[in-house]
């Protein structure tokens, strides 16, 4: 499956998405693999907004400048492919097209409300 095909499939079903990126950011931040499902969704998505609040001026800061080029892409493949792009090289990122696509279902505009350059 290529990454569009992946993208496609996490935007179609976000439980496995949640779940995915919560065992890829657990072995990402302690270097340990869990290999079992720990939680259910409503814990994913709360460590992923704890995530995205830990992290937000920085995300800010590479993501905000860029919405015009974001908002540029015609489908949602596209857009998530534009959020990889520019959140790649970020050391705290983790697994890139899991966290890109759900920065993408958590909303651009959402993320850069408040922003000044």
């Amino acid at each position: 499956m290529d990454v569009r095909e992946k993208i496609r499939a996490y935007l179609e079903d976000p439980e496995t998405l949640y779940k995915e990126w919560y065992l890829k950011h657990a072995q990402y931040e302690t270097g340990i693999e869990s290999g079992e499902e720990v939680g259910v969704l409503a814990d994913w998505k709360k460590e992923f907004d704890d995530w995205v609040y830990t992290h937000i001026s920085e995300l800010r800061q590479i993501i905000c400048p860029n919405t015009s080029k974001i908002k540029a892409a015609v489908t949602q493949v596209d857009i998530v492919l534009e959020i990889m792009d520019i959140i790649e090289q970020q050391p705290y990122v983790g697994a890139v097209n899991l966290t890109a696509t759900l920065l993408f279902l958590y909303g651009i505009d959402k993320l850069c409300e408040d922003y000044e350059a």
